[in-house]
This record gives C-alpha cells, sequence and structure tokens, in this order.
C-alpha cells in the first residue's frame, strides 16, 4: 500500500512551503526558507489515488495576509520575487505544531501521528 501527496506548511511568520509526503521533515527539523521561523502549522493532502476531488477536499484554501511582492526586469522580462507573501495561519484545519507543548489536532484531522517526545 502506498500514499502520494504532499504538506502544506507555514511557519510562525505566515510563510508558506510545499513538502512532498514522503520526504516531509517539517516535524521539528526544518525552518523556513525565508525567516527561518519554526514551522507551526501543517496539512496533509493525498494524492494517492490521483483524484481531484479528494485532493480539493483534503487542501486548505489559505487566507492572503500580505500578497507577495515581485519585480520585472525591463530589459529581460525576469520576475523577482521581491518579498515573499504571508498568510493567515488557520485554527480551524489541519495541525498545529508547537514543539513545546502536547500535540494538537484540529478539526478534520484524525489522531494518526505523533509529535517528537510523544511517543508512549
Amino acid at each position: 500500500m502506498s500514499y502520494e501527496g504532499y504538506e502544506q506548511v507555514l511557519c510562525a511568520n505566515g510563510h508558506l512551503w510545499i513538502e512532498d509526503a514522503l520526504t516531509a521533515t517539517h516535524v521539528g527539523y526544518d525552518l523556513c526558507q525565508v525567516c527561518k521561523a519554526m514551522p507551526v502549522w501543517s496539512n496533509s493532502v493525498d494524492q494517492t489515488n490521483c483524484d481531484p476531488e479528494v485532493e480539493k477536499t483534503m487542501r486548505v484554501e489559505l487566507t492572503v495576509q500580505t500578497p507577495t511582492e515581485v519585480k520585472t526586469c525591463g530589459e529581460c522580462g525576469h520576475v523577482l520575487t521581491w518579498k515573499e507573501g504571508t498568510y493567515v495561519i488557520p485554527t480551524d484545519r489541519g495541525r498545529k505544531l508547537d514543539f513545546n507543548a502536547p500535540f494538537t489536532f484540529l478539526k478534520g484531522e484524525p489522531p494518526d501521528f505523533w509529535a517528537p517526545g510523544q511517543i508512549e
């Protein structure tokens, strides 16, 4: 049996990154590549059977807090991300990640994952 999918991950400052579910390391190891803050929220999106409806129901549509700023080169047209955008950290879906407190599941997440230090 296999699993395919990805993790939506937000740092404490609202920066988003996506990790492949099989290689996801945000659980206590990865820091935000923009600001080096710890991840505070994640959400698993299942793509195992390539069903777009399943992915659509599992993916959390994030609310933009500050939009990404881009600049375009006047000579070659290259687009550069000038300032990464941020997102509001959801409180109703996904998983709250707090490495100093007991692991907390939010609505819609099954208790099938344990944070470091909580395996009994």
